[in-house]
């Protein structure tokens, strides 16, 4: 996550997700955002979304209303500022950047578990998503994924997870049921369950004790947001 994102379209969707789900569980969050600097690109320039209230607002109008004031009147495109807008009341969010040398990072994943021991669940926020084979911790763009191995002592506190992930080059359906397929293999007893949106995914990973409903209320969720949001099949 990079504060130049903060209100984009992708920003909407998940907050969304991120809404839904609270008011239909209510379970208390931990909000990682994984900062990274800002870079001068024009990836967090989709906020065209917000010059179209009549298509875009019924949504969430609240949520909506919440961007469009950080985006076009304050002008805060901050994760300090989204979080201070009180849009998830069961929440606490963590903004510290996420270091690149693996030391730095060892002591960041301390805090973060050391703050994730007071929530349900876990929501990660990288640029990218989860580790690729061609990215070593510690090297150049690192700070961009959640490695396997900061999922994995999560889940050993028996937090439930839903991470943020960027679709490649790749046909969607396969990527989902792969990436779902990992999760699977390196989560003791875990529930996954992958949402779709029009260039990200979201993977909701259950523990055993959190698991049972999450279909229908992610359907629920889904059913609000159509065309924005689709519950993929599960593995």
């Amino acid at each position: 996550m990079k504060n130049q994102y903060v209100g984009d379209v992708n920003d909407y969707r998940k907050f969304g997700l991120l809404r839904g789900l609270q008011s239909r569980i209510g379970w208390s969050m931990l909000v990682v955002w994984m900062l990274t600097p800002d870079d001068g690109r024009n990836d967090g320039s989709k906020t065209d979304y917000l010059d179209r209230p009549d298509r875009w607002r019924r949504y969430d109008p609240k949520l909506f209303d919440a961007l469009s004031s950080i985006v076009h009147q304050n002008g805060q495109r901050t994760v300090a500022a989204l979080g201070e807008l009180g849009l998830l009341p069961n929440a606490r969010y963590f903004g510290e950047p996420v270091p690149r040398k693996t030391n730095k990072r060892a002591r960041w994943l301390l805090e973060v578990l050391r703050q994730a021991s007071k929530a349900d669940l876990v929501f990660l926020d990288p640029d990218n998503g989860m580790e690729v084979e061609s990215v070593r911790l510690g090297s150049k763009n690192s700070h961009k994924y959640v490695y396997f191995h900061e999922l994995s002592a999560l889940w050993s506190l028996g937090r439930s997870l839903l991470i943020y992930q960027h679709f490649p080059r790749k046909q969607h359906a396969i990527y989902l049921y792969e990436r779902s397929q990992q999760l699977i293999k390196l989560l003791p007893k875990a529930r996954v369950t992958a949402i779709k949106a029009k260039s990200v995914a979201f993977f909701l990973v259950l523990q055993p004790h959190h698991a049972g409903r999450e279909r229908f209320w992610l359907e629920e969720v889904a059913a609000q947001w159509k065309g924005q949001l689709t519950v993929s099949g599960s593995p």
